[in-house]
C-alpha cells in the first residue's frame, strides 16, 4: 500500500492518509528495534511496514547518499574553473562519486547503470515504499562541491561571460543524466541543488533567476517530456527562490526547516506537494511538548495544501537520541491515524 500511496502523492492525487517520507539513517535506533535473530536490513524493512512509510530515498548507511569525495579540488583558481570539462574531470570529485559512473560514457550505458542500481533497491524494498531516482547535482551544487564556494564566487562575478560557458557545460551533463534516467522507466525523481544557507540564499536571488532557472528548464525537459514527476531539493533558507522554481516543472518542493511553511503553503501549496519542515533542532533539543507542537504545526499547515508529505527536514540521523526518534515516529503515526487527543498537553 505504501508504494502506491507514495506514487499517488507525488502525482498530486488524493491519498487515504498523509504520506510520510523519512530517511531513517539512525542505525542504533534500527538495531534497538531488532527482533531476535533478525538481520539489520530485515529490521529496517519491517519498520517501514510498522510505520507505514511511503517514500524512502536510500538504505541506511554510514556513506552519504550525496557522494563521499566531499572536499573540493585543491588549489582552484578562476582560470581552472573557466577551462573545466565536466565530462572529463581531472581527479575524483563529488559528483562523479555520486553518479557512480564516468560522465563521459554513453547515455545508454548511463541509463543501464541507473536502472540496475535503482531497481536493485526498489526490488529490495518492494511494495513497502516508493524509492525515487536521484540526481544530487543540478548546476550550482557541481560548483560548490568541486571548486568550493569562495572560488566559485570569484569566478562567477569576475568574468561572468566565461563563467556562463562552464555553467552551460555542466547543464549539458545534467541534461544527459536526465535523458538517461528517462530511459529507465523510473517513477519519481529527486532533483537536488543546494542554493541556500541558514538565513539567506548563497548568491542574490536575481542571479539564480538569470543564470540557473533557464538552465533548470533545459535540464529537466527529459523528465517533463517523459511524464516523470520530480521534487526539487535545496537545503537552507530558500523562501526567495521556491515560488519561481515552482513554475519550472517540479511536482513538489522540499522545505528545509528554515523555510516559512505557512508562506509556501499560501504561495505554491495549491499546485505542488510540499515536503518536510519538521524541525530537527526541536527534535534534538526541545521538550516532548515542543516536539508534539512542531509535528502538529506541520500537519495543520499541510491540510491547506494540495498535497503534504510529512518529513523530518534533517532526516532521522545518528546524532539524535534514540528515544527522540522513537517519539517522533510514534507521534507522526498517531497523528496520521487522527488520534488528536494524543497531542493534548
Amino acid at each position: 500500500m505504501s508504494y502506491s500511496r507514495g506514487l499517488t502523492a507525488v502525482k498530486l492525487k488524493r491519498t487515504d492518509k498523509v504520506p510520510v517520507w523519512d530517511n531513517i539513517s539512525h542505525i542504533k535506533w534500527i538495531k534497538s528495534r531488532a527482533e531476535q535473530g533478525e538481520a539489520f536490513l530485515d529490521t529496517y524493512r519491517r519498520l517501514l511496514e510498522v510505520y507505514d512509510i511511503d517514500i524512502v530515498p536510500s538504505l541506511p548507511s554510514k556513506k552519504s547518499i550525496y557522494g563521499t569525495a566531499l572536499q573540493p579540488l585543491p588549489h582552484v583558481d578562476e582560470e581552472f574553473i573557466y577551462c573545466f570539462d565536466p565530462f572529463h574531470p581531472p581527479d575524483a570529485v563529488d559528483y562523479v562519486d555520486a553518479l557512480g559512473i564516468a560522465p563521459a560514457v554513453s547515455v545508454e550505458e548511463m541509463a543501464e547503470h541507473f536502472y540496475t542500481k535503482h531497481m536493485k533497491l526498489q526490488n529490495f524494498i518492494g511494495e513497502r515504499a516508493l524509492v525515487p531516482g536521484a540526481q544530487w547535482h543540478q548546476i550550482f551544487h557541481y560548483f560548490t562541491t568541486t571548486f568550493g564556494l569562495e572560488s566559485t564566487s570569484y569566478a562567477a562575478f569576475s568574468k561572468s561571460g566565461r563563467f556562463i560557458n562552464v555553467v552551460d557545460r555542466f547543464a549539458e551533463l545534467s541534461r544527459k543524466i536526465y535523458e538517461a534516467w528517462a530511459m529507465t522507466g523510473v517513477k519519481f525523481m529527486i532533483c537536488h541543488d543546494d542554493l541556500g544557507m541558514v538565513d539567506r540564499t548563497i548568491f542574490p536571488p536575481e542571479w539564480y533567476r538569470e543564470v540557473l532557472y533557464p538552465r533548470y528548464e533545459y535540464i529537466w525537459h527529459p523528465l517533463i517530456k517523459a511524464g516523470i514527476p520530480f521534487v526539487f531539493f535545496s537545503d537552507g533558507k530558500t523562501d526567495a527562490l521556491l515560488p519561481d522554481i515552482s513554475n519550472l516543472g517540479p511536482n513538489g518542493l522540499y522545505m528545509d526547516d528554515m523555510v516559512d511553511f505557512e508562506k509556501m503553503a499560501r504561495l505554491v501549496g495549491q499546485k505542488l506537494f510540499l515536503l518536510g519542515n519538521a524541525k530537527t533542532s526541536i527534535l534534538m533539543l526541545g521538550t516532548e511538548q515542543d516536539i508534539k507542537n512542531d509535528i502538529q504545526r506541520c500537519f495543520d499547515i499541510g491540510r491547506k495544501c494540495k498535497q503534504h508529505i510529512m518529513s523530518c527536514s534533517g532526516g532521522l540521523m545518528e546524532n539524535l537520541p534514540i528515544q527522540r526518534v522513537e517519539l517522533y515516529m510514534e507521534l507522526v503515526e498517531q497523528f496520521r491515524k487522527n488520534k488528536l487527543k494524543y497531542f493534548q498537553a
